[in-house]
C-alpha cells in the first residue's frame, strides 16, 4: 500500500456519515499503514471504529473471526 493510500484510508474513515452504519472492507498491510497506531489486525478480524473526538478515529471495538458467529 502506498502512502497515498494510506492517507485515502485515513481521510475516509474520518468522514463516516453521522446517524448511520459503515462497512470498510479492506486488508491488514491497509489498517496497519492507515492507522499504525491501532496494533495487528489478525486475519479476519473485524475492527469497530468511532470517533476519537478530535477529528480523528480510533478502534472502539475487535470482533475476532471465531466470534462471527455469535453476532446476531
Amino acid at each position: 500500500m502506498s502512502e497515498a493510500q494510506g492517507v485515502w484510508l485515513r481521510e475516509r474513515a474520518m468522514r463516516l456519515p453521522k446517524g448511520t452504519n459503515t462497512i470498510i472492507v479492506t486488508h491488514m498491510p491497509n489498517i496497519a499503514s492507515a492507522f499504525p497506531g491501532w496494533g495487528a489486525v489478525a486475519d479476519g478480524e473485524i475492527v469497530i471504529v468511532g470517533s476519537d473526538e478530535k477529528g480523528g478515529t480510533r478502534p472502539v471495538g475487535r470482533i475476532k473471526i471465531e466470534e462471527w458467529s455469535q453476532l446476531r
